[in-house]
């Protein structure tokens, strides 16, 4: 979805680049699907890097202007809370756990469209507003899920 998301992105920005960051075992096959619908949809910045080390993925999170998610399979989404950590603006479709877990720290998608997307990926890019107003979201979603405030809801969950 994100690559079909992107095809939309390089019309408003043909500078723009896409990363796809994760290892991709056992799906080989997928990946393999993946790659050959980026050569025929003649899409140019696709870059698929795979598993990577704690480093590089943490250089990503640096060098990356925003974080899109349209994993519609998602539960708690560990990857957004990652962008969270280093305030990296996020776009993502708003399914499952992903609207709970990103609360007011980023923008929603509520229709399945990559127009839609795309639009939403350059409103972020170009607000410096609404990036500053995700960042605030993000501090907040951020303290929810700290250790000690995770502990208390659960002993709140269980009746203690």
């Amino acid at each position: 979805r994100v690559i079909e998301d992107f095809t939309y992105i390089k019309r408003i920005d043909p500078r723009a680049k896409l990363t796809l960051v994760g290892n991709a075992g056992g799906m080989e096959s997928y990946l393999l699907r993946l790659r050959k619908y980026v050569r025929k949809l003649r899409l140019a910045d696709v870059e698929f890097q795979g598993h990577v080390s704690l480093d590089v993925m943490v250089n990503h999170f640096r060098m990356a202007d925003v974080f899109l998610c349209e994993s519609a399979h998602e539960g708690f989404c560990v990857p957004l809370v990652e962008a969270m950590h280093f305030g990296l603006p996020i776009v993502a479709q708003d399914c499952s756990a992903v609207g709970d877990t990103l609360g007011e720290g980023g923008l929603l998608l509520t229709r399945d469209d990559p127009r839609e997307a795309a639009r939403a990926v350059d409103l972020v890019l170009r607000s410096t507003e609404l990036r500053e107003r995700i960042k605030v979201g993000q501090r907040f979603q951020l303290d929810r899920f700290n250790p000690d405030a995770v502990g208390q809801m659960y002993l709140k969950i269980l009746g203690f």
